[in-house]
Parts: C-alpha cells; sequence; structure tokens
C-alpha cells in the first residue's frame, strides 16, 4: 500500500480527464505521458477524442507501469466518425493489489470552425481502495484544437472531477499543448499539465517518420526526469506499438497496443 501510494504521489500527470491513469497507446507512453498530440490511434482515450479519426478504429492497449509488476492497466477504445461529428467510447481498468480503478467514457467531437475542432466527454468510475472502500464518481471534460496552420498546431484540455466518497470538493486540471512540424517527417512536441491543487508538469517529446509503415517517438518530463522512447508500425488496416520509459525513482515500465482500422 504504500509503495502504491509512493507510485500515486509521483505522477500528477495521472490525473487527466479526472482519473488517475497512464496515458493509453504506445505513442503517448513514448512521449512521456503526453495527452494531447501522441498520435491518433488513442486519441479518444488521451486526448478527449479531440481528431476525428478518418476511419473507425478499434484499439487495444496494456501497460505495466515502471517496476510495479503486480500493477497493470488495460484500454480498450472504439472510434467512429460520421459526417458532422465523430463519436468514441472506452474503458480503462487499472488493478493492484491494495487498489482498483475502473472506467467507462464516451465522447462526442464537432468541428465548429474550419480550423478549429472541440469536442465534450463524460467518465464514469468505480475506485476501490482497501481500508477506504469504494467510491463511484463522474468527470467531464472539454476540449479545443486547431488544425494545422502554417507548421503549428494548438491544443488545450480541461478536465473537471466531480466530488465523490474519495475527494470532498471539485478538482480541475488544465492541459495545454503545441506542436510544431519541422518537415514532413519530424515534429517538435511541448505540453505543460496543470493540476489545480498541484504543481504544473513540463513535457517536451519528437515524433519522427521512418518511413511508410515506422515511426518513432521519444519525450522527457521534467520531473523526477523520466525519460521514453517508443515505435509503431503500420500497414494496412493494422498497426502495432511499443514504448519503454524510465523514472530516475521507480525504475522502468513499458506499453503494448495493437489498432484495426476500417
Amino acid at each position: 500500500m504504500k509503495l502504491l501510494a509512493l507510485l500515486f504521489s509521483l505522477f500528477p500527470q495521472w490525473i487527466v480527464a479526472g482519473t488517475p491513469f497512464l496515458a493509453a497507446g504506445a505513442e503517448a507512453a513514448a512521449l512521456s505521458g503526453m495527452q494531447l498530440f501522441a498520435g491518433n490511434r488513442f486519441s479518444g482515450i488521451n486526448n478527449n477524442s479531440m481528431q476525428k479519426p478518418d476511419k473507425a478504429t478499434l484499439g487495444l492497449c496494456w501497460q505495466k507501469p515502471y517496476f510495479l509488476s503486480e500493477v497493470m492497466q488495460l484500454d480498450a477504445i472504439f472510434t467512429k466518425p460520421y459526417k458532422q461529428h465523430h463519436s468514441v467510447f472506452y474503458f480503462r481498468n487499472l488493478k493492484a493489489p491494495s487498489y482498483s480503478n475502473s472506467v467507462f467514457g464516451v465522447g462526442i467531437g464537432f468541428q465548429i470552425h474550419p480550423k478549429i475542432q472541440t469536442s465534450i466527454q463524460t467518465e464514469l468510475q468505480a475506485e476501490r481502495i482497501i481500508g477506504y472502500g469504494t467510491s463511484y464518481g463522474n468527470s467531464w471534460n472539454l476540449s479545443f484544437t486547431t488544425l494545422p496552420f502554417s507548421k503549428w498546431q494548438i491544443a488545450w484540455l480541461i478536465a473537471f472531477n466531480l466530488p465523490d466518497k474519495l475527494r470532498t470538493s471539485v478538482s480541475m486540471n488544465n492541459v495545454f499543448g503545441l506542436q510544431y512540424g519541422m518537415n514532413q517527417q519530424a515534429k517538435l512536441i511541448a505540453e505543460i499539465q496543470w493540476p489545480n491543487d498541484q504543481t504544473p508538469v513540463l513535457k517536451t517529446g519528437l515524433s519522427y517518420q521512418l518511413n511508410k509503415q515506422w515511426q518513432l517517438f521519444s519525450g522527457f518530463t521534467f520531473s523526477h526526469a523520466q525519460l521514453a522512447t517508443g515505435l509503431t508500425y503500420k500497414k494496412n488496416q493494422i498497426s502495432y506499438g511499443f514504448a519503454i520509459r524510465y523514472h530516475q525513482i521507480l525504475g522502468s515500465g513499458h506499453a503494448m497496443h495493437f489498432t484495426y482500422d476500417w
């Protein structure tokens, strides 16, 4: 229990979209947990379904948080584009010996301007801590993102976690992201995650398209020196991803994902 408490205390960036989870998808893991520009495979989970997918997508992601072999996280997502909007449905589950958290979320996104997309999402969660019982909560998220203009892209996500058995007041989290396209292959990414009751966390990263199938991601967090890297492979309708990360206190961890588009 003390070990798990240490883990949660060291990762304020987990508290995104109202729930203490690692961002889903190997791209996000390789970018040291970035939420807003981690590719579109798990965009419905990572950034509140801001970016409209070209096709329907079904995805699965498994993660092992650092050296804690008894802790694991599983994510499943389904996204579907329509003519005027797009929708997302997902399920997340994190299990540990003394803690568990399950979440079901739905979201819908719209293009409100030729260069601006917005979306709204809600999550229902069941959180269980041994010694404290089970709590049922609800969170609401709102996001805005610009389509690329010149070489830049900007995004903003705001999340509200409503009071429940374990939390006595509304908590809020802001995530600000900036992406710069250096050329057709390389993009620089910066992100600030700023919970209202915690210190802001700055993250930087790089994505590089090696060829038509392979893409490289790497990220660094200016909090306890977190470094991560990973690769994704996409051919036709199938995508695979793998990432490893290192924390100066918690050690190493990894993530894997699989998606299918149609």
